[in-house]
């Protein structure tokens, strides 16, 4: 697993971009990031990102490439969202050959082709990039799904201490071959382990399968006890068995569209959401964190369309 930059001091955790290119831009810009040599970075902060950098927005390919040439710099680092998952588990179900060396043609051909038009948009931004995709997802697969250092931790979407011993134990750190068939072939510890931290979805057994073969229901939950008031999550129940932290380090994370009725709050005093629905006509957020400084409100900077 990537560890955090140990000169590193401050961190600015940014939600889910979504392919929004020009506000990244512009909310790096904000946060005093400035290009060098092609580049996003900062003298003094690392800019930490908590996936879904791709789908629904207009640039989703620059998108990744700019922050995975970031990571690559040490300026960034970047934890794998559910829409990487959903990529990488839907080229790993293709049968294409991540090692062939026609895989960058292969690839761009399959995501042209696909019914989804998400990856269709994302193939056709990339047309004359067709080898830095591939290597874009074969990177993609290399990123930690999760990041737990003393004074800092950031996932997706739920961190779960149980979920998180039943990867380690597996020695699943990433989305590699060995995660993502357990995600294809589903029902097992490993992918109920991902989908809770990388899409915060619990998975209650059923007496039967389904119509459709399913022998689990599955359902988003949120993994906090006491939701700040600005908040609504009348639809996204409490987790089940909701265990107390087992550290006091901060969790970050993205994932869950956050709509505050006012000011950006964090959830408590140790779990910090960044995901403020920009893919869906909200805000992208970043929140400016030191070692050792409380929790605060006043540490988000957003930038608006």
């Amino acid at each position: 697993m990537t560890a955090i930059n140990q000169t590193a001091k401050h961190f600015d955790i940014i939600g889910d971009v979504h392919g929004e290119l020009q506000l990244l831009n512009q909310l790096l810009a904000d946060l005093d990031y400035r290009q060098e040599q092609g580049v996003w970075q900062h003298p003094e902060r690392q800019a930490i990102f908590v996936g879904d950098l791709i789908d629904k927005g207009p640039e989703a390919g620059q998108v990744l490439l700019q922050i995975k040439a970031m990571v690559e710099a040490g300026a960034a680092q970047a934890v794998v969202g559910n829409h990487e998952l959903n990529l990488l588990r839907t080229v790993q179900d293709s049968l294409l050959d991540w090692q062939d060396e026609d895989f960058a043609y292969d690839l761009f051909d399959y995501l042209l082709d696909h019914h989804f038009y998400d990856y269709n948009t994302l193939a056709d931004e990339l047309i004359s990039q067709q080898e830095a995709l591939a290597e874009a997802l074969i990177w993609l697969k290399k990123q930690p799904l999760w990041i737990d250092e003393p004074d800092l931790r950031v996932v997706h979407a739920c961190w779960d201490d149980k979920a998180i011993e039943c990867l380690k134990k597996a020695k699943i750190t990433s989305l590699n071959d060995a995660a993502l068939n357990a995600c294809i072939s589903k029902g097992n510890p490993v992918y109920y382990a991902i989908d809770l931290i990388v899409a915060g979805c619990q998975h209650t057994p059923l007496d039967k399968p389904d119509r459709s073969g399913f022998i689990t229901r599955r359902q988003r939950v949120r993994w906090w006890q006491n939701p700040v008031a600005d908040y609504e999550f009348s639809e996204v129940p409490l987790q089940r068995d909701l265990a107390p932290p087992t550290s006091d380090a901060p969790v970050f994370f993205g994932h869950y569209g956050l709509q505050p009725k006012s000011e950006l709050e964090p959830i408590s005093e140790f779990q910090v959401c960044t995901d403020f629905g920009v893919a869906y006509g909200g805000t992208l957020v970043a929140y400016r964190h030191t070692v050792g400084q409380a929790i605060h409100p006043q540490h988000f900077v957003a930038v608006k369309r």
